[in-house]
């Protein structure tokens, strides 16, 4: 049954959007989006898989024949057809809860997005359409949303080929046995609280190849300033190879680096972003417990321990910085203080941070200088062991 077509007016895409809070994409998506189908309803999923490809590779059939097994994690599988050729995916649809097709390749962001348009968990997980997933992979992710107050997991990918060369140098695939809190460098692994997710609109739409994880860790951290709720996990696995060839490796490389340089004039301080996470890489300390007592316990004793240094740089923002404190104020976390750096704003950024009247809250005025300088200035006012940026 076909659940939405471009051709009438009020669309089920249109619907979707609207729901999500999303409509201001729907010219964006309307011109790539053909219809979807709904092939088997799935009652209150707990988490939705959404899947990608613009080609049938042979490990997706593998993929999704390991998922299949895993049905009593209760999740729904929403594929995106992102501008195939008519039928190449007709072998997958028996696995398939929603089927969305797209005229045009769009890149792996975008049509991501549109995937997620058309989910109805609570937890959204982004896989890899040939990586091959292990037998407890969804199990791992609902468990550390479960066990941990998070907003994003992100998993491990394992080489299918460990001899490959191309698969030589890579080393952010696996960071050791241990979760900590790290931002999600690994889309195709990566789970999120939809709430977050749709809040802060999801992927880069215009960000073609690469990049997209660190871009939406970044947008995640307005909404969201304590980093220790974006954490990796050694549990979810992937098979999945870096690489296929020597050319597609360079080609990967070069695409990769022009959405880097990209990154870098979307956010100024995408470098401090990134350095941001070093003091945070291994901590397994610091991760912050959610529903078990004896966690609890654990999460209480660390707070004796470090200090957190939250550092929010502004510059005429009152329209988010409101938001962004109170979040940061309404944290589990006691052993915290709140450093404003103010840039030499000219609205009412020192009456917004006066008027929640809270001994957490250290606020610096200082002239405007930019905000590489007010960064570095966050960072030599924080008295804490740890500094997280928002």
């Amino acid at each position: 049954m076909k659940i939405g077509k471009l051709s009438t007016k009020t669309t089920t895409l249109t619907k979707a959007l609207l729901d999500k809070g999303w409509a201001f994409k729907e010219p964006l998506y309307k011109d790539v989006f053909e219809h979807a189908e709904s092939l088997r309803k799935r009652t209150t999923p707990s988490i939705s898989i959404i899947v990608i490809s613009w080609r049938l590779h042979p490990d997706t059939i593998k993929n999704f024949e390991i998922l299949s097994q895993q049905r009593n994690q209760n999740f729904e599988l929403i594929f995106v057809d992102n501008g195939g050729k008519p039928g190449e995916f007709n072998t997958l649809k028996p696995f398939i809860d929603t089927y969305i097709k797209l005229n045009t390749n769009t890149g792996a962001y975008l049509a991501r997005n549109v995937g997620s348009v058309f989910a109805n968990a609570p937890l959204l997980l982004f896989l890899e359409d040939d990586g091959i997933p292990n037998q407890t992979f969804v199990k791992a992710h609902l468990i550390s949303h479960e066990i941990y107050d998070v907003i994003a997991v992100r998993g491990v990918y394992q080489f299918k080929d460990p001899n490959k060369p191309e698969n030589g140098n890579v080393k952010h695939y696996y960071l050791g046995p241990k979760p900590f809190p790290i931002y999600a460098d690994l889309e195709g692994n990566t789970s999120y609280r939809a709430d977050i997710f749709y809040k802060v609109g999801g992927w880069d739409d215009e960000i073609i190849f690469g990049g997209g994880g660190v871009d939406l860790s970044r947008r995640l951290c307005h909404i969201e300033p304590d980093m220790r709720k974006q954490i990796y996990s050694p549990e979810p696995i992937i098979l999945h190879d870096y690489a296929t060839n020597k050319n597609h490796l360079e080609i990967k490389k070069s695409k990769q680096a022009k959405s880097r340089r990209r990154q870098r004039k979307k956010f100024p301080d995408y470098d401090y972003f990134l350095q941001g996470w070093t003091k945070l890489k291994h901590r397994n300390d610091l991760l912050l417990y959610k529903n078990y007592i004896k966690d609890k316990n654990l999460q209480k004793s660390n707070k004796l321990k470090t200090q957190i240094s939250i550092c929010i740089p502004t510059y005429n923002r009152t329209q988010y910085l409101k938001e962004t404190i109170q979040n940061a104020l309404n944290q589990d976390y006691d052993n915290f203080e709140i450093v404003i750096v103010d840039d030499g704003s000219t609205d009412n950024t020192k009456a917004l941070v006066q008027s929640f009247q809270s001994d957490k809250i250290r606020y610096i005025q200082k002239a405007h200088e930019g905000a590489p300088q007010t960064r570095n200035r966050c960072i030599q006012e924080a008295r804490g062991e740890i500094y997280i940026m928002a």
